[in-house]
């Protein structure tokens, strides 16, 4: 609810504070999700600066902690721009860093050349972290083809970082796993199942969602989302292949130092 938007990055703030303090994990906060992208009748004429909006509130709330916008590769390099161009010189220059969310792959270089190098070209002054590296197993072909794609971006990262010391792009992050487990659609796998290192196992048991919903205070009545929903809890497993049986986490370790 925008009208109370200055409430709810204040609870957002105070949910990650102990004793009056931001908790020492907390590194940066992460402003939607691919807001390029046009999402919920709305494109990024009026996302991008609602999210400026947001950092310009966290930034009062937690000045000493950082902040990014992920955005994805369909046409990046305008939306770090924008973003530039928006935010107040001082946030972007101190507490600000770049994010993409990226399936781009080593070969070729596609990943080197046109996400890596291409960022240190623009000359922006502030880091780049990507902040979604990987693939799907369906799109690519299987499992064992995803994990191998994803162990080729993760060195293609580490690669281009250790023989460019001085390079703005600083790390990357690969999902634990995907939550989005009703895209299953009742099915064993899908391309969010096995999207992260981990993915999903034996249901070990149900449980309920509750009643949610929201009490839209611009024009006063209730947003109903969802009943009491049963759902299975699924256990997590490491995600395998044949090549390999270790695991993808164990597989990566030498890319995350």
């Amino acid at each position: 609810p925008w009208d109370k938007i200055e409430n709810t990055v204040t609870q957002i703030v105070a949910s990650v504070k102990k004793n009056g303090a931001i908790h020492p994990a907390v590194h940066s906060f992460g402003i939607g999700n691919e807001l390029d992208l046009n999402q919920s009748g709305e494109t990024s004429a009026t996302l991008i600066p609602k999210a400026v909006r947001v950092a310009k509130l966290l930034h009062k709330l937690a000045p000493d902690h950082y902040m990014t916008v992920p955005v994805s590769n369909a046409d990046e390099k305008k939306f770090y721009a924008m973003l530039r161009d928006q935010l107040p010189p001082d946030l972007y220059q101190n507490r600000f860093y770049n994010s993409v969310q990226t399936f781009k792959l080593k070969n070729g270089d596609d990943l080197k050349n046109n996400i890596l190098q291409a960022y240190d070209n623009l000359n922006l002054g502030v880091p780049l972290v990507i902040t979604e590296l990987g693939t799907n197993n369906i799109g690519i072909g299987s499992v064992d083809a995803k994990v191998n794609a994803v162990l080729g971006q993760a060195s293609a990262v580490r690669e281009y970082m250790d023989a460019n010391p001085q390079s703005l792009v600083k790390g990357f992050s690969i999902f634990e796993w995907q939550n989005s487990n009703w895209k299953r659609n009742g099915g064993p796998d899908n391309t969010e199942s096995t999207f992260g290192i981990h993915a999903y196992g034996p249901v070990l048991c149900q449980s309920k969602t509750g009643v949610f919903g929201m009490w839209n205070a611009k024009d006063s009545y209730w947003v109903s989302f969802h009943d009491d929903v049963a759902y299975d809890v699924d256990a997590l497993v490491p995600l395998t292949s044949a090549d390999h049986p270790e695991g993808l986490l164990k597989a990566l370790s030498p890319y995350f130092k």
